[in-house]
């Protein structure tokens, strides 16, 4: 394991969690839409 590995690791799940999160809350809002009876879109 290189030396900067960990770092990278580290800034790269930070680039990735405000994603994550903006698609999860996206993808409960389509399901809780479809839940409703509401189309997806």
């Amino acid at each position: 394991m290189t030396r900067g590995a960990e770092g990278e690791g580290a800034l790269a799940g930070a680039a990735a969690a405000p994603r994550l999160a903006a698609g999860g809350a996206l993808y409960y809002a389509s399901y809780r839409g479809e839940m409703a009876g509401e189309p997806s879109r």
